[in-house]
């Protein structure tokens, strides 16, 4: 397959949140290939289409330009002063996007945050980050407190290239996409703003301790240390929260609003230190 056969196709995927990321990241990481085209009407097996143009690749899996782009294994930066420009054409590589990249985009914008390069030279539009200790927490905090106008596809990838990408088209609701692990899950903004203005003057370390007090309480077995920890919480709470208020709406750990919350109370708020959609 040639990179420009896929980017000619006028569609590449049924899944809009995939076929978003594909055409303002995701066509411009691909390269030659000599994978086998698959009939016409063939069913993707990530999305069911029968109407994008799909190959067999190397390892006998059908693929479409998406997937190709997601998975296969190319060239990329060892560091972040190294540019970030193609490599020679026959460079061979072992880096790809399924291995924890992340990528935003919506319609005339994108952002790829990987040391994967690209195969073309990429648009103004199109950000490529070398990645960073944090860059998904960083990520994650920007979507909370300032996302851009959807609609827009937010990717966080894993070792698993096949997972289903939804849109984001009401910043109440932030789909994060990815593979089990990694994405996969959906946020409520709105809830998470709201119970991080309920916290008050706590820190995410007392937070977790509460969490933790709360549990216990509801099991029956509490501590000395729980109770001091319960006594001390009016003064630290804003005017007119009440104890039983935080406990009703503080999230359960291990889920995606009790992430939101973490990563609301640990990340930096300066300006020079968030990423720009």
């Amino acid at each position: 397959m040639l990179k420009s056969e896929a980017k000619a196709a006028s569609k590449v995927c049924g899944e809009a949140g995939r076929a978003l990321f594909h055409q303002e990241i995701g066509q411009y990481f691909i390269g030659e290939t000599k994978f086998k085209p698959m009939p016409a009407g063939t069913a993707c097996p990530n999305c069911g289409a029968t109407d994008v143009p799909l190959w067999k690749n190397a390892s006998n899996n059908i693929v479409c330009a998406p997937q190709i782009a997601i998975t296969s294994k190319r060239p990329g930066r060892e560091k972040a002063d190294q540019p970030c420009l193609p490599p020679p054409a026959g460079t061979d590589g072992m880096v790809s996007f399924a291995e924890g990249a992340i990528a935003i985009a919506g319609p005339g914008w994108g952002k790829a945050i990987t040391r994967l390069l690209p195969q073309v030279p990429v648009p103004p539009s199109l950000q490529v980050i070398f990645p960073e200790g944090g860059d998904r927490n960083k990520v994650l905090a920007q979507l909370l407190r300032d996302p851009p106008a959807p609609p827009f596809v937010v990717i966080i990838f894993g070792k698993k290239g096949e997972f289903v990408a939804e849109l984001t088209v009401d910043v109440g609701s932030l789909v994060i996409n990815g593979p089990e692990g990694a994405g996969g899950y959906r946020i409520d903004r709105n809830a998470a703003l709201a119970l991080l203005a309920l916290c008050g003057q706590l820190k995410w370390e007392e937070l977790e301790k509460i969490s933790a007090a709360r549990l216990r309480m509801l099991a029956n077995a509490n501590t000395e240390a729980d109770r001091k920890i319960i006594d001390g919480l009016p003064g630290r709470l804003p005017t007119g929260v009440t104890v039983s208020t935080l406990f009703r709406l503080l999230p359960s750990p291990g889920t995606p609003q009790y992430t939101a919350l973490r990563i609301l109370l640990t990340s930096e708020t300066s300006t020079t230190s968030k990423p720009t959609f």
